[in-house]
């Protein structure tokens, strides 16, 4: 995996510099359009991706969404998936999806696996007869948390 370090040697620039470059934020805006546009060059040359585990890490922002169906074969959920999908795509969201194949004793272990995941959000496409909302309590309770954490420091 080719990392800021490697942009860095092959372009002849310090990682400071190609870190902000490649991250796009205010401070890249200080540096010469010269040297932006070789940074960017090189690191398509050789296949830079950011690293977007090291992104959450710092941000506390998975940027993903989890989706649990119930039984992703019904056309009614395919159409609620697409929709979905359509709706985060833009805002750089990424949904992973579970289906439960209509065993509704997987919901708890697809909430953990998703909690586990570090998803901002829980999306249960499903009969409201099989969903136990007191599952997803701990969700509530984590998301808040991190709310308050993001928004008062």
């Amino acid at each position: 995996m080719v990392t800021i370090r490697d942009v860095a040697g092959e372009s002849g620039f310090s990682v400071t510099t190609v870190s902000m470059v490649l991250n796009d934020g205010a401070a890249a805006q200080r540096i010469s359009p010269k040297t932006r546009t070789r940074i960017w060059k090189v690191a398509k040359k050789l296949g830079y991706r950011p690293n977007l585990f090291a992104r959450s890490l710092r941000s506390q922002r998975s940027h993903t969404i989890g989706v649990i169906v119930f039984d992703i074969t019904d056309p009614y959920c395919t159409q609620i998936l697409r929709g979905i999908e359509n709706y985060l795509r833009p805002s750089g969201y990424f949904p992973i999806t579970a289906d439960l194949q209509n065993d509704k004793s997987q919901f708890e272990r697809c909430v953990d696996m998703l909690l586990g995941r570090r998803v901002e959000a829980i999306i249960a496409i499903a009969n409201p007869v099989y969903l136990d909302t007191g599952l997803l309590t701990e969700f509530a309770a984590r998301s808040h948390a991190i709310y308050r954490e993001l928004a008062f420091g």
